[in-house]
Formats: C-alpha cells, structure tokens, sequence
C-alpha cells in the first residue's frame, strides 16, 4: 500500500487534537516512522500513558464491519484502535505524502454553483473553491 494524500475531515482534525492532543503533522509524522520502522504497531507511548490509562473499562466488540464511512467514524470517536491491537494486521505501507488536503461540508446550493463556474471555467472545483477561499480570506 501506497500512501501519498491524505484528505483530513473537519472531525477528525478536531477528534486527534482533542481527545489525543496530536497535531495533523504529529500524526503524518507517525505514518512516516510506522514506515521507517516497518513495524505494525504504532503508539503515541508518552501520550499514551497519559490519557489512556484506565484499564479497567469495558472493551465494546468490534464490529464485522461498518455499513459506511460514518457508521465507522462514530465508533472511533468513542473507542481507542490500542484496545483492539489483536484484530490489525501487519500490511506493506509506503508513506510518501505530497500534499495535504482538508475537507469542510457546503451547503447544497453553494457546491452546485462552485461546481457550474468551475466547469465554466474548464478547472476542478476543488481548485476553484481552494482560488475562491484564499482571495476572500486575504480581503478579510
């Protein structure tokens, strides 16, 4: 497996930071040296000893799998990935990241006209809406 973008969800930037107290380059620096490593098992070991320390809790039974992306997400938002380390599996991983992409939710109505003007001018609304941010937000 080859990793080289990552699109960084509003919630999850806000879960790591947090729950976790990890950064969004914190946690692209762990995919790096999970990968240098070649080790299967990643741990914030001195975060780790500090906010995840109750051993006693009950662990939930992981599910066979999720029905979609935010069935899953709700359920990471609540569980630790350090209380089911039996279930991972090691994988071949190459952590090459060229860019870093954030995505926010628009309401109906502006995706539409971003996308419209973005065809219109024959360039990808991402790049369009991206252009569109940064002139406003320099005008601000």
């Amino acid at each position: 497996m080859r990793i080289t973008e990552i699109i960084w969800k509003e919630r999850v930037v806000e879960k790591i930071a947090e729950k976790h107290g990890v950064s969004v380059a914190e946690a692209e620096e762990a995919l790096r040296a999970a990968w240098r490593c070649r080790s299967r098992r990643v741990t914030w070991t001195a975060r780790r000893e500090t906010i995840m320390t109750d051993t006693s809790k009950q662990v939930d039974p992981l599910p066979d799998e999720f029905r979609t992306e935010e069935e899953a997400a709700e359920f990471w938002s609540t569980h630790s990935i350090s209380d089911y380390e039996e279930f991972l599996e090691p994988v071949g991983l190459e952590v090459d990241l060229k860019r870093r992409h954030f995505e926010i939710e628009v309401d109906e109505e502006s995706f539409l006209a971003l996308r419209d003007r973005a065809r219109k001018l024959q360039k990808p609304a991402k790049d369009l809406a991206s252009e569109i941010l940064k002139q406003k937000l320099a005008t601000a």
